[in-house]
């Protein structure tokens, strides 16, 4: 959204350079995307360097690119973004589920919370007994343990398992639907889980040995 403008103050920019070496050299996507929050300790740096930019007289062939135009540009362009991939209702989105993906409005609506309250309810509140569940669900009952992993981290410690087939198919934090299935499916047979709830996607394992 600043039009790589900050990066002419390599100075100012300089304390951005460890996030955006991640982002261009890491494996994971989300590390690369500008819609998660690893890149976020980079926003700082890129406004101050905008800043030093934007104070510095313009030399004479883009002269007419007055503070105040560029202002008018950045606020168009930032606003073409929002509306583009901004995960707000103002955006495409929030209201087109091929585009939007995790920020279209589905991910908002907790439709399905009674669903998983009454699956979390067959899970003790032992702090000691370990429970693995799916990224993006949260639950008080789960909370305030010992051991409390994303799915499918420390699965060989896990007591139970609680998944729901209808969000996005987080494996650890990133979403991998043929991974995810596969994992699900071989819990499924693994004679030391049982399910003990099914509800509308909603899967509760229990560890019954091993």
């Amino acid at each position: 959204p600043q039009a790589g403008l900050p990066d002419l103050s390599p100075v100012s920019v300089w304390p951005a350079l460890p996030t955006r070496g991640i982002s261009l050299l890491s494996s994971d996507v989300s590390h690369a995307s500008i819609q998660s929050q690893y890149s976020s300790s980079a926003i700082a740096p890129i406004f101050v360097a905008l800043l030093d930019v934007m104070a510095r007289p313009s030399p004479g062939w883009i002269s007419w690119l007055t503070p105040t135009r560029l202002v008018r540009g950045l606020v168009v362009l930032s606003l073409f973004v929002t509306v583009a991939i901004g995960p707000t209702p103002l955006s495409v989105n929030f209201w087109r589920q091929p585009w939007g993906g995790h920020w279209h409005y589905t991910q908002y609506v907790p439709d399905r919370q009674g669903i998983l309250n009454r699956a979390a309810r067959l899970i003790p509140t032992d702090p000691t007994v370990v429970v693995v569940a799916q990224n993006d669900i949260n639950s008080v009952r789960l909370a305030h343990r010992f051991g409390y992993f994303a799915f499918p981290n420390e699965l060989n410690r896990a007591a139970y398992v609680l998944l729901d087939l209808r969000r996005l198919p987080f494996v650890y934090w990133a979403p991998e639907p043929q991974r995810y299935a596969g994992l699900v499916e071989n819990l499924r047979a693994n004679p030391d889980w049982s399910v003990i709830f099914e509800e509308e996607g909603v899967l509760v394992f229990r560890r019954v040995r091993g």
